[in-house]
């Protein structure tokens, strides 16, 4: 599980640069976890997105872009919501 290993650690990776990860689309660590096919991997791809979001990551490269920007848009504004709420 090695992408798991570098995923729970992506703030290590903040260099002063912009992080940028473009291998956690539909990949197979996706698929040994959830059992699902490559082409059924959306779930798990939005949640590895937005987990790796909050571990500071910048830019993400994924197949499904629309799904993931409304997925990630909609934490954002709950996350927000919730802030300014509290």
């Amino acid at each position: 599980m090695q992408n798991m290993v570098l995923i729970s650690n992506m703030e290590c990776f903040r260099f002063g640069f912009p992080l940028l990860v473009g291998g956690a689309s539909r990949k197979t660590f996706i698929g040994r976890i959830t059992g699902r096919d490559v082409n059924d991997r959306l779930p798990g791809t939005i949640a590895s997105s937005i987990f790796l979001m909050e571990k500071g990551v910048d830019i993400l490269r994924v197949h499904d872009v629309r799904e993931n920007r409304d997925a990630l848009r909609m934490y954002l504004a709950m996350k927000h919501f919730r802030e300014e709420a509290s």
